[in-house]
């Protein structure tokens, strides 16, 4: 108990009995004390700033996960980016190697194109030679060979064309 209560217990108690202080205490009457308003606002704010400041620190701690949320995903997006960078550099490759293979097809049909000329050429050029070996034999045979050897042109043509 406070001083100040214990001596307002003091002044209302009656000395002509013989009473001691346990038994004062236990029977005397508390006064209830009328709180001026000054008090009454003054404790009404500061519950209302503990509650504010419970509040805060509930948002806080959210803020806290929200900066935390934050970050990783910055994380996730920078690591996107450098995925989405070596994808594009991959696709270059890519494209590159598909347009050298393009070229490197093309250059080889060219190149066996040019070995078919050739060698229609010199089987053509065959052909004359020996024509010209059998235009000294006679008549019928020129027409024999003239004749097989166009069948057999036609199918290596047919063949390789």
């Amino acid at each position: 108990m406070t001083n100040q209560l214990f001596n307002a217990i003091l002044r209302d108690a009656d000395f002509t009995k013989n009473v001691n202080h346990a038994t004062l205490i236990k029977t005397a009457k508390l006064k209830e004390t009328e709180l001026c308003n000054k008090c009454t606002e003054n404790g009404v704010a500061l519950l209302k700033m503990k509650e504010l400041e419970k509040e805060f620190e509930n948002l806080n701690g959210s803020l806290k996960d929200f900066d935390g949320q934050e970050e990783r995903l910055k994380e996730k997006n920078e690591e996107s980016s450098k995925d989405i960078g070596n994808l594009g550099e991959q696709v270059e490759s890519e494209k590159l190697k598909t347009e050298e293979a393009y070229r490197r097809n093309n250059k080889i049909e060219t190149m066996f194109d040019e070995a078919k000329i050739r060698l229609a050429t010199k089987e053509n050029s065959k052909l004359e030679e020996a024509l010209g070996e059998w235009s000294s034999k006679g008549k019928e045979k020129k027409m024999e060979y003239r004749s097989s050897v166009a069948v057999k042109w036609k199918d290596w043509e047919e063949r390789h064309m």
